[in-house]
C-alpha cells in the first residue's frame, strides 16, 4: 500500500484519538521513497527513516514526519499493508 503522509502528520495526534490506544500496536514493514519519518518506541528506542531506507517497526510506537516535507512510503506488511 502506498501512503502519503503530510508534513504535519503524527500518529499520536492524528490516529491515536480514533483508535484509543496509547501507542501504535501494529508492526510495519516497508520502504520510504520520499521524505523522513521519526519513530519512538515505548521502550525509549528511536530511529529516523529517510528516502531509500527500508523499515521494520515493532508494535508500541509513535511516529511522525520530520523535515517539514511529506513522506511517501510503501507498506508491505502491517496494519496499513494488510
Amino acid at each position: 500500500m502506498k501512503l502519503t503522509l503530510e508534513p504535519e502528520w503524527k500518529w499520536s495526534r492524528d490516529i491515536q484519538p480514533i483508535v484509543g490506544m496509547p501507542s501504535c500496536q501494529a508492526t510495519h514493514t516497508g520502504i520510504i521513497v520520499e521524505g523522513s519519518i521519526h519513530c519512538v518506541c515505548d521502550d525509549g528506542s528511536e530511529a529516523t527513516y529517510s528516502a531509500g531506507d527500508a523499515y521494520a517497526i515493532s508494535p508500541h510506537h509513535d511516529a511522525w514526519c520530520v523535515g517539514g516535507t511529506r513522506a511517501v512510503v510503501y507498506e508491505f506488511a502491517g496494519v496499513w499493508g494488510e
